[in-house]
């Protein structure tokens, strides 16, 4: 069962599990003429095998094992459809699970900018909208197309993509506001936040979806700096501004899981605070809030910061209850775009050529490229991707 000659050709552009199981399929079939059909399939002897040649962890396996989705990868690559009796590839097909050809990968590419999404229909979150220094594009009702929103400088999905939060980028008179636009009809909602000279930037839902929190800034000298938030009630379409004594400049303000606290870097740490901008809560020298837009996992049980400077590892997993150190992730990252599951992050990293957002397991392991970013992107236009539950 070595990996070997051309075999590289179909394996050598892939990495973590999908390196892995992608290799363990093709050399399956070359010996028994058929693909896997479950995780225990090859033997566990044989995963360790390959594993060692592609060096990918062989743990992987079991925590990505869909032998379908790559069986159905391997079968539409035309270097092994030319390798291969048609006849013995329509058979195995017809033993293979009904879903396996319903799981191939599709490329998005973003418009007028250079960035390729690589989505699957059963992924957790996807790009639901994204912007640059100068536009901001939200998902159409099409699934597979963005479309450019005018007037815009930020575009939010709520959690269900029942609506999206816009922050205009003009005041309205003497007036900042937020935009609820409903996703299904357009109609649009404006709700004034604060007069200059504030500003109110980074519109996050609540989980529920009833309540937003904006950022208040200020401009002292050429910075702009945090001194509160604004919160809106997305209901009955009111704002409360709330200002914050001796809140970190650089800091920015999202929901607690459970909707009761807004959470926001203080410096090395983290505080929570109630709607009327208390401190409830205070963790101090765990580091700051990484995750974009929600830095809580999906069960709402973990947080994740950027480590610390006493770990040398990029990433700290903490419990959210108590404080308490969960994990440490080593992957090397550019920016951090948020959970993809309890179990993994989504990570911007730097790769030859440009960057790529991936998948990251809480050991470090990339284990699936989610898009490639390039170069002019990332650092020219400063694109960044908004990955939201998937409707």
């Amino acid at each position: 069962m070595d990996v070997a000659g051309r075999d590289w050709e179909l394996v050598g552009n892939k990495t973590g599990a999908t390196r892995l199981e992608f290799s363990l399929i093709l050399k399956f079939f070359e010996q028994e003429a058929r693909f896997p059909r479950q995780v225990g399939e090859p033997h566990k002897a044989a995963v360790d095998y390959v594993a060692g040649q592609v060096k990918v962890d062989p743990a992987l396996v079991a925590e990505y094992g869909r032998g379908a989705r790559y069986a159905a990868e391997v079968i539409n690559t035309p270097l092994l459809r030319g390798a291969l009796a048609m006849g013995s590839v329509l058979a195995v097909l017809t033993a293979a699970p009904a879903y396996a050809q319903q799981l191939d990968e599709v490329d998005i590419e973003l418009p007028d900018i250079g960035v390729t999404l690589h989505e699957q229909a059963d992924d957790p979150k996807k790009v639901s909208a994204f912007s640059t220094r100068t536009r901001a594009y939200v998902r159409s009702s099409e699934e597979d197309s963005f479309v450019k929103k005018k007037g815009y400088k930020e575009l939010t999905v709520s959690p269900t993509g029942g609506k999206v939060a816009g922050v205009p980028d003009t005041f309205a008179g003497n007036t900042d506001s937020v935009v609820i636009i409903d996703s299904a009809t357009g109609k649009t909602r404006r709700i004034r936040t604060v007069r200059k000279p504030l500003e109110t930037n980074y519109a996050l839902w609540s989980r529920d979806e009833r309540k937003l929190a904006l950022t208040i800034e200020k401009k002292v000298g050429k910075k702009w700096h945090t001194i509160g938030f604004t919160l809106i009630d997305t209901v009955a379409g009111t704002a409360k501004a709330v200002m914050i004594p001796g809140v970190d400049k650089e800091t920015s303000f999202e929901w607690t899981p459970d909707g009761r606290y807004l959470a926001a870097t203080h410096h090395d740490g983290v505080r929570f605070y109630d709607p009327d901008g208390r401190v409830r809560r205070a963790y101090p020298k765990i580091g700051t809030l990484a995750g974009a837009e929600d830095a809580f996992s999906p069960s709402g049980k973990q947080m994740v910061t950027w480590c610390p400077a006493r770990y040398t590892e990029m990433f700290c997993i903490w419990d959210t209850r108590s404080g308490k150190l969960a994990n440490r992730v080593g992957k090397s990252a550019e920016d951090s775009l948020g959970w993809w599951d309890d179990r993994h992050l989504i990570s911007l990293v730097k790769e030859e050529g440009g960057y790529q957002a991936v998948v990251v397991d809480l050991k470090g392991q990339v284990v699936r490229v989610l898009a490639d970013v390039s170069s002019p992107a990332w650092k020219k236009d400063e694109v960044y991707l908004s990955y939201t539950p998937a409707s």
